[in-house]
């Protein structure tokens, strides 16, 4: 003898009522991919990216500090606004 509660799933019930409305499910279907495409076409690809370089003190054998281009804020934002570079992140971002 089977008793049923109501926490049983019948699948058989269940796929044969997905199956009576399989047009519904298509068109929902249609309607959420239609809404994606919209949406991906209407946005506009904006990407922005931020850096910080932390600029070390050259020392020499003593610990005494050592002028050198390393060190140099404006050594450091030249070099990072050439166009080598520049390129060179570029290719690397795709």
């Amino acid at each position: 003898m089977s008793t049923r509660t109501d926490s049983e799933i019948n699948l058989g019930a269940l796929g044969r009522a997905l199956a009576a409305r399989w047009w519904l499910i298509l068109i929902l279907v249609l309607i959420g991919a239609g809404l994606a495409v919209v949406i991906a076409h209407a946005r506009d690809d904006t990407y922005t990216a931020t850096a910080s370089v932390y600029l070390g003190q050259a020392t020499d054998v003593n610990g005494n500090p050592v002028a050198s281009l390393n060190a140099n804020p404006r050594a450091a934002a030249y070099v990072a606004q050439t166009e080598e570079i520049l390129a060179a992140a570029a290719q690397h971002v795709g």
